[in-house]
């Protein structure tokens, strides 16, 4: 199995929220939107597909100055979200593979709902894609590209996409909440974190929002149709053993 060590110590995630809060600052206004008209056919910015892959579209993108969501559908429906960078923070020379990730080399890891794909050159500090196996409600879609990035990628990378990390800055909140005679740095600490939670559910309900439009307008079929097999779900809820890979609990990895 290769998953990324995402144990991070209370000083280390401090200086990745840090760092998160002034990449939102210092963007171009939060989030610049585009919306692709599918049937203009154009390809998905950051990713390269691989040949062999079914071919997909991009239907919308969102993007500051630093980041890039760009998000495609095949005709059935199956969405993929690709995440790349355009610039870096600190005005150093970007890395190639966080620019784009190329199918031809790319990394792929198997879920109950989707692929996620890495460049293993990278070690989880690359672009990196989620493609889902069929045609899921937007948020199913959202739920597992967080749980497979938060599974397979560096957490100083998940600051591309600020609301990946949500749910950590939520439990970081109420840990502060709940400290009886807190300090001036706590208080401090709190106030700043209850910012960036609104400004990064705004994001989150935005993509959520445009995912939506988008998959009413590609060929997929109605959520109505979809059901969630029960044994699938009970493994991705309760943990189970092989709700990560194959169905032995191990991590299937194909490298193409």
């Amino acid at each position: 199995m290769e998953y990324v060590n995402n144990n991070k110590t209370p000083a280390e995630s401090e200086e990745i929220r840090e760092r998160e809060e002034r990449k939102l600052e210092a963007s171009e206004g939060v989030r610049r939107e585009r919306d692709s008209k599918r049937d203009r056919r154009k390809k998905p910015e950051g990713y390269e597909q691989h040949p062999a892959e079914e071919k997909t579209y991009e239907v919308f993108g969102l993007k500051n100055s630093f980041d890039n969501l760009s998000v495609s559908s095949d005709d059935r429906g199956r969405m993929t979200l690709a995440v790349s960078s355009q610039k870096s923070f600190h005005g150093a020379t970007l890395d190639a593979t966080k620019k784009k990730l190329r199918g031809s080399r790319r990394r792929t890891k198997y879920e109950h709902w989707g692929e996620f794909y890495t460049d293993p050159a990278a070690r989880g500090m690359g672009a990196f894609a989620f493609r889902t196996r069929k045609n899921l409600p937007e948020h199913r879609i959202l739920r597992e590209f967080k749980g497979t990035a938060n599974k397979y990628v560096d957490p100083a990378r998940l600051e591309a996409l600020p609301f990946l990390t949500l749910e950590e800055d939520r439990e970081r909140l109420a840990e502060l909440r709940s400290r009886e005679g807190s300090s001036s740095a706590d208080i401090s600490e709190r106030l700043a974190l209850e910012q960036t939670i609104v400004r990064k559910t705004e994001l989150e309900n935005r993509f959520i929002r445009k995912l939506r439009i988008a998959r009413r307008q590609t060929y997929a079929k109605p959520v109505t149709e979809y059901t969630e097999p029960e044994q699938v779900v009970r493994a991705v809820t309760d943990g189970a053993d092989g709700a990560d890979g194959d169905e032995t609990g191990e991590e299937n990895i194909q490298e193409k």
